[in-house]
């Protein structure tokens, strides 16, 4: 994985073994979706983080540090890229990576915004109050009262 100092400054915890840690750390980005598909909240428990074939996983990602700097946004490298050397021995790259999803020139979907939501509320709301409050904040110019958003919108 090549990304920048401020990046690698962020992501320090390079062994986590709590959900706290791995929150925190590239490497843990790297295993849990090879290993669950996901890294979201469902993830970044201490028991998923403590897993031995997580833990395995870990210290086979690499940090490379890149020098450059974005001409966007000065705190971070020109770009990331990741880098994957396969059990045959080839290596696959991704594409040079400028921005994260979700970073203003490269905003979520409608789709992946409710899946994120969803991941946010799945602990303290059932999933058809989740889906309404997601809706009124889709259209938040339209409620009347700020009280109205904490109403299951159920209706």
């Amino acid at each position: 994985m090549t990304i920048g100092p401020a990046q690698t400054a962020m992501l320090r915890n390079h062994r986590p073994v709590t959900g706290l840690e791995a929150k925190f750390s590239m490497e843990f980005a790297m295993a849990a979706p090879l290993i669950a598909r996901a890294a979201g909240l469902g993830q970044l428990t201490d028991d998923f983080v403590r897993r031995t074939d997580v833990q395995a996983l870990l210290p086979r990602v690499s940090l490379k540090i890149l020098d450059s700097v974005s001409d966007d946004d000065p705190a971070f490298a020109a770009f990331d890229q990741v880098r994957i050397r396969l059990v045959d021995g080839r290596d696959i790259a991704s594409p040079e990576i400028r921005f994260a999803r979700g970073h203003w020139s490269l905003p979520l979907g409608p789709g992946e915004l409710w899946t994120k939501f969803r991941d946010c509320t799945a602990a303290s709301m059932e999933t058809a109050d989740a889906a309404a409050l997601f809706q009124s904040l889709q259209a938040i110019e339209a409620v009347g009262e700020i009280g109205d958003l904490r109403r299951p919108a159920r209706r």
